[in-house]
């Protein structure tokens, strides 16, 4: 039988969310920044193997660094971002940055020093890359693979040195089709894609077979896979959704806001990237 969602509120900012075995205090407006550093129109988040948050956002600091309690740190990118939207992190601490209205994908340094820019600057292609794309992961592998959503309906899969590999997908709603796929994560041998748009995550292998499909959800925006295989989904009802590596539905959280993306730490908390109000809500796993 699934485990719904359970909140108790325990005063004003603070509830308990969630259902066994996956139950979190919510802690809402996590994040602390001194005066004259705006963090404003919050798209995603992203977690080193530090615990140190990476918060990309649309403002003049659009990739704002914080500790666990949600104190800053440092900011860099805004002499390279234009749009910022998706948001991951390697196990070196390099971090790769979607730059959707620029219709690039970038590579930096835990600093924000530049490596590598994948996809031509301000220049869309129809269904190659890219067209305004959505996210980006690195696969354990060191291989890169990109959704491409918002104008295009493509997964593109790339080298580690960023050399082009392939391409799959299509506008639809078959297997192997998407409308807005939305974001990307990479195991050993198994990619995941959000399809938005048609409510669900699709599972492929490297070479772009279709596997299976974890259905039932609503609008799902972002994707985090933790250690034990666990796969957390952020959908806009708002909700959070965790599936088990079978890919057996096991708890559901209630969320506030518009979630839009979603990682966690080496200690089992979650943050929760809201848009719509921008903010970050930390679940601290209870």
């Amino acid at each position: 039988m699934e485990n719904y969602s359970l909140e108790r509120q325990f005063g004003t900012g603070i509830s308990v969310v969630g259902s066994e075995p996956f139950l979190y205090t919510a802690i809402k407006n996590w994040l602390t920044t001194p005066e004259g550093v705006l963090i404003s129109d919050i798209s995603s988040v992203a977690v080193n193997s530090s615990n140190l948050v990476h918060v990309f956002n649309r403002g003049p600091n659009p990739v704002a660094i914080f500790k666990q309690d949600g104190s800053y740190v440092n900011s860099w990118g805004n002499d390279i971002l234009a749009d910022a939207h998706g948001i991951s992190i390697n196990a070196q601490g390099e971090v790769y940055l979607g730059d959707r209205d620029a219709h690039q994908i970038l590579k930096c340094t835990h600093d924000g020093t530049l490596l590598m820019a994948l996809g031509s600057r301000n220049l869309p292609a129809l269904e190659s890359p890219f067209n305004h794309p959505t996210d980006v992961f690195e696969s354990p592998s060191g291989d890169i693979f990109v959704s491409d959503g918002y104008a295009n309906s493509r997964v593109h899969h790339f080298s580690a040195d960023g050399q082009h590999i392939k391409s799959w997908g299509k506008r639809g709603t078959e297997p192997g089709e998407f409308n807005v796929p939305h974001s990307i994560w990479a195991d050993s041998d198994r990619v995941y894609v959000s399809d938005r748009e048609n409510g669900r995550i699709q599972i492929f292998d490297y070479a772009g077979n279709f596997i299976e499909a974890l259905g039932g959800l609503y609008r799902p925006t972002d994707i985090y896979r933790d250690q034990q295989g666990n796969l957390f989904v952020t959908e806009l009802v708002p909700r959070l959704t965790v599936f088990d590596k079978t890919g057996t539905k096991v708890a559901v959280a209630r969320l506030e806001g518009t979630p839009h993306g979603v990682w966690g730490d080496s200690d089992g908390n979650l943050y929760i990237a809201s848009t719509t109000p921008s903010n970050i809500t930390k679940l601290e796993k209870n």
